[in-house]
């Protein structure tokens, strides 16, 4: 998908091969300047594939790959504030992913 919205608009949440990231709730300085910098791309991306399985994972990978993320939580908090953020009519879908891999 145009390779993931330009690798999620020029950085170049959360489900791992383990399952869900848990955010830790604690949004650090650099994670909220990933955020605001991947925010378009993201949205974008959601907006033209969902939340699943598949595209979690592939915004899983992109993430995960910057240096202000340290673990799949801090992915998962980086998702959270940029979906809550900045197009949070994708809010109930993402938490509905969530709630689905953990029960």
């Amino acid at each position: 998908m145009k390779k993931i919205i330009a690798a999620l608009s020029a950085i170049a949440l959360f489900v791992g091969t383990a399952g869900v990231a848990h955010a830790d709730g604690y949004l650090t300085p650099g994670e909220e300047d990933l955020g605001d910098a991947v925010s378009d791309g993201l949205c974008e991306y959601i907006q033209i594939n969902g939340v699943t399985s598949r595209s979690m994972t592939e915004v899983f990978d992109i993430i995960y790959q910057q240096p202000e993320v340290a673990n799949g939580g801090d992915v998962a908090d980086v998702v959270n504030y940029v979906v809550s953020s900045y197009c949070p009519e994708y809010w109930r879908e993402l938490t509905s992913f969530g709630e689905g891999y953990r029960n």
